[in-house]
């Protein structure tokens, strides 16, 4: 690895090196530990084992994804990986 790729590394995304930010609350300490383990793991420092728990854990601290379309996770007929329930699939009953 290059230096300007280390120096790139080191510094956060507003260009700020990780270690000369300021700790100011829970939040703020999470983001850097984010980073860091990020900056990490693009160094090969985990197992693929390890980089999947890692990731595993930050899933926790993100907030939720809105989908494009919301669907009740306890309706059937509203799985989109169902093809029964693609309404362009539909058959005539006879």
């Amino acid at each position: 690895m290059s230096e300007d790729n280390k120096t790139a590394d080191s510094k956060s995304n507003n260009g700020v090196p990780l270690s000369e930010i300021n700790i100011t609350d829970q939040n703020v300490a999470l983001n850097v530990m984010i980073a860091l383990l990020n900056q990490a793991q693009r160094r090969g420092a985990f197992t693929m084992e390890e980089a999947s728990k890692a990731w595993e854990s930050i899933k926790m601290f993100k907030p939720p994804q809105l989908e494009a379309s919301v669907s009740d996770p306890t309706d059937p007929a509203s799985d989109p990986t169902d093809p029964a329930s693609d309404p362009t699939n539909s058959k005539v009953s006879e």
